[in-house]
């Protein structure tokens, strides 16, 4: 496996049912073809009076460093992030990784 340095991870809190159709969007629009994405379920603390529960996707895309800003850009503004409240998304450095890549 090669490693790859100067990568970060891009990683997106999204309302339940959201991960797969920007998996899409970044397939199509910025040719990324590998995001991981889970589906959560928890509580928020901070709303004693309404103890719903609450259902998330996070999707979490790794791309190199210079294309890092523009894919962070894009996910920001395909999610609408500055109208409405409806996700969270942050971006880190990793240290090094490993490319997936299939057999040949």
């Amino acid at each position: 496996m090669d490693v790859i340095k100067k990568t970060h991870l891009i990683t997106c809190y999204l309302d339940k049912d959201k991960a797969e159709e920007l998996a899409a969007f970044l397939h199509q629009e910025c040719r990324l073809n590998t995001a991981y994405f889970a589906h959560a379920r928890g509580q928020c603390s901070s709303e004693k009076e309404n103890r719903l529960w609450k259902e998330r996707d996070i999707l979490q895309v790794m791309v190199n460093k210079r294309q890092a800003n523009t894919i962070f850009e894009k996910i920001y503004f395909y999610l609408q992030l500055d109208r409405q409240p409806n996700g969270f998304i942050f971006m880190e450095k990793l240290i090094y990784a490993t490319e997936f890549n299939l057999p040949q």
